[in-house]
């Protein structure tokens, strides 16, 4: 770990937030250019797990809400 991320060395996300910029710094350095997040295709499979889990948490809602409303009194 540099210099620069000894504040991270006693953080258990220390190395896992090294990794990452040391990822996004070597993205950059291949492309060229500016840093975009919909071009990470790291960055989109992590949106893309965080939208299927809270699409598998809002059916278990909804069937949840389903099964409770079927002992209401209508």
């Amino acid at each position: 770990m540099d210099r620069d991320r000894e504040d991270l060395a006693d953080d258990e996300r220390g190395p896992a937030e090294v990794a990452e910029w040391e990822r996004i710094a070597q993205l950059l350095a291949a492309t060229g250019g500016t840093y975009d997040p919909k071009a990470d295709a790291v960055v989109q499979d992590e949106l893309a797990a965080e939208a299927e889990r809270e699409r598998e948490k809002q059916m278990e809602d909804d069937k949840r809400r389903h099964s409770v409303d079927r002992y209401l009194p209508a």
